[in-house]
């Protein structure tokens, strides 16, 4: 599975290592940090904007790890074996969303209505840098400790 790490800076690349069962964010919890990086192999890291002039690279493995992560995007869906349990999360919240440096537009999808978890499945993602480049995935895993606000999408 090949998935694209958003941080404030970077855009890295990478292939899923097979030893990771369920795709998650490596973030903390309260004050206890992550002790489990997510760990890509064949990994290109790149600058997330065309305003760095940084050369992309890359290495043979990266380890992701902790609250700089901002999100994950996925290009495959929720019927992959390693996001099933995000499958759960079936109440939707259209709109865009203000995540740090970038907004994600999309459907978030909540477990329960009233609570929103430490990383969220959006669905249909199209990410926005204030100078105007933009991504586009099926599915992202958001880092909501990121989370400034959101607007509701038209009718939503």
């Amino acid at each position: 599975m090949r998935v694209r790490l958003l941080t404030p800076r970077a855009l890295i690349t990478g292939t899923v290592a097979p030893e990771v069962s369920v795709l998650t964010l490596p973030v903390s919890e309260g004050s206890v940090g992550s002790w489990s990086p997510l760990r890509l192999l064949d990994a290109e890291i790149a600058p997330a904007t065309d305003a760095d002039a940084t050369a992309p690279r890359r290495v043979g493995a990266f380890d992701a790890h902790g609250d700089q992560l901002v999100a994950i995007l996925v290009d495959e869906g929720l019927d992959s074996p390693r996001l099933r349990p995000w499958a759960g999360h079936a109440h939707p919240v259209p709109g865009a969303f203000h995540l740090g440096p970038v907004v994600v537009h999309g459907t978030m999808r909540r477990l329960n209505p009233a609570v929103m978890g430490r990383v969220m499945p959006v669905d249909d993602v199209r990410v926005e840098w204030a100078g105007g480049s933009s991504l586009r995935a099926p599915l992202a895993l958001v880092n909501t400790r990121w989370l400034s606000g959101w607007e509701g999408a038209p009718g939503g």
